[in-house]
């Protein structure tokens, strides 16, 4: 394989990897620093944890506490439960936000009998 089709390949995954997280919403395993396969207490552990070190009122100089401390609260909500990771895990942030996605529900069930 020569170099420069090797780099065309890197770029274009690069790229696909940006715009899949542009798409997708907020990667709530990197806010709260754990795997794809961390347990529900790994994931309360580095949520306690987090939520101590951002506090709005322990960081009263950073104006970008709230947002930080806001997006730690949404990725624990997710996490932490089973059903709303499982929605998160295949479909992103934005398939939270589409009532077809959560609760199981069949999106095509209308259209037959």
């Amino acid at each position: 394989m020569n170099i420069g089709l090797s780099m065309n390949f890197i770029l274009v995954v690069n790229l696909l990897l940006f715009i899949t997280q542009v798409l997708c919403g907020r990667d709530f395993y990197s806010i709260l620093g754990v795997s794809r396969s961390a347990t529900l207490n790994q994931i309360k552990k580095a949520y306690r944890k987090l939520a101590k070190e951002f506090h709005p009122d322990k960081n009263p100089d950073d104006p970008h506490a709230q947002d930080k401390f806001q997006d730690l609260g949404a990725a624990y909500e997710v996490l932490s439960d089973e059903d709303k990771r499982k929605t998160y895990d295949q479909y992103g942030e934005e398939g939270l936000k589409n009532d077809a996605f959560s609760g199981g529900s069949d999106p095509f069930a209308s259209f037959f009998w």
